[in-house]
């Protein structure tokens, strides 16, 4: 080995540790920002003609559309603070909730269920039980469709009084 080679040797090495010793390590992120998302879509109207029976009117299972990404999820509340009404002639109801479609969690657990004591309401306006509400929630993060069943309850047709019997519920969703 000759001089020349062992000296360019001993440069490269030099060299390669100046370099290393002024290397500068610079940093970027990458950030998704998820914005809150806890809504909930009524349906339309729904309006049925009385089958001229003695029996209970049902208006079937209304859809109610749900999205919630909270991390502790959410409740939503269906409310009525009157019974069916057409000017001074009130008639009860019975308003249910129950979960259509649910988001699942990892576990494979539904992430939407009812609240077991107020999965059902019925009014009694004789005695001036008039309001009520009945509710569903999940314990976290997950989309769901909710029903709301109503019944336009009733027991004597002939007694009705002619005209549009008319309740309005309202549903809302708080963040948990």
């Amino acid at each position: 080995m000759s001089i020349i080679q062992k000296v360019t040797g001993g440069f490269v090495a030099l060299a390669l540790v100046a370099c290393a010793q002024n290397a500068a390590a610079q940093n970027q992120s990458f950030t998704v920002e998820v914005a809150s998302s806890v809504t909930l879509t009524a349906p339309e109207d729904s309006t049925i003609p009385h089958d001229t029976t003695d029996a209970n009117q049902s208006f079937g299972v209304s859809n109610w559309g749900v999205t919630c990404n909270n991390g502790a999820g959410a409740t939503v509340d269906f409310r009525t603070t009157a019974v069916f009404v057409n000017g001074s002639t009130e008639r009860d109801l019975e308003m249910t909730v129950s979960v259509v479609s649910t988001d699942t969690d990892a576990g494979g657990t539904p992430v939407w269920s009812v609240t077991p004591a107020l999965t059902t309401y019925s009014s009694d306006y004789a005695s001036g039980d008039r309001a009520g509400h009945v509710q569903a929630t999940s314990g976290g993060p997950g989309n769901a469709t909710l029903g709301l069943a109503m019944v336009f309850v009733d027991n004597d047709y002939s007694l009705l009084p002619a005209g549009d019997y008319t309740v309005q519920v309202t549903g809302t969703i708080t963040s948990n």
